[in-house]
């Protein structure tokens, strides 16, 4: 049922063609993150599996989109279409020691051979059909506008990048130690402003903030993945 859902939201930018359309090609800077809690039976929020947190940093992504824009009435318009999307997070081990590094006295002694910090990037992919409602408050020249809405989406992959003793590695599929959801739903709302260039085009800029509503896994650890993004874009009128 989820599978029909998700195919008849991707079918949507393909209805109908008539004066008050316009399709839209964009791109975004995505800063990127997640929320962690546990449920009550492990702590809450102050679970100790959440100590993963202290060694954590937001990451910079990006994303690629097309939309399609209706109007609706004088100043509303409906917005879908597709955004490929990458959404993650760093983390890491600061300090490594290894027990070579310890002589018979316990005394530490420090290998400049071994590595002595590990980090890792982890970047889940996924494809989005935005589903929102803009407000446009004029129709002059230069056009602020408000946007909210949800996005259900479908994970498709995710890449851990490894940085050890100065080498770099990359891997990609579903992670082995818990299970990834297939199916994602987010919130967004969004401040932006576009410009008439002609009377068929326009340049947008807006800020957009994401957030998961699902798990991104099922674990005992309940993961939120979320974005604050800056999208810029060019879109036709017809």
């Amino acid at each position: 049922m989820k599978a029909k859902t998700i195919l008849f939201f991707l079918c949507l930018p393909l209805f109908g063609v008539s004066q008050n359309n316009s399709i839209d090609i964009y791109g975004s800077l995505d800063w990127t993150y997640r929320y962690l809690t546990s449920g009550d039976e492990f702590g809450g929020k102050d679970s100790p599996f959440l100590t993963v947190r202290d060694d954590e940093t937001p990451e910079l992504n990006w994303a690629l989109g097309f939309n399609y824009n209706r109007k609706i009435s004088r100043k509303w318009y409906l917005k879908t279409g597709i955004r490929f999307a990458v959404l993650g997070y760093e983390t890491g081990i600061r300090y490594l020691y290894w027990p070579s590094e310890y002589d018979d006295e316990g005394n530490f002694v420090d290998d400049p051979d071994l590595p002595s910090a590990v980090k890792w990037d982890f970047d889940y992919f996924f494809l989005e059909v935005p589903i929102l409602f803009r407000y446009e408050w004029n129709q002059k020249t230069w056009i602020p506008f408000v946007e909210a809405g949800i996005s259900p989406s479908i994970y498709l992959t995710t890449k851990q990048t490894t940085f050890s003793g100065g080498e770099r590695t990359q891997e990609y599929g579903d992670q082995t130690f818990m299970h990834l959801n297939r199916f994602h739903m987010a919130g967004n709302f969004s401040l932006g402003i576009s410009r008439n260039i002609s009377t068929n085009w326009q340049l947008f800029g807006q800020s957009v903030f994401r957030y998961h509503l699902t798990t991104l896994a099922d674990s005992i650890i309940e993961e939120y993945l979320y974005s604050l993004s800056w999208e810029m874009g060019i879109r036709r009128k017809f």
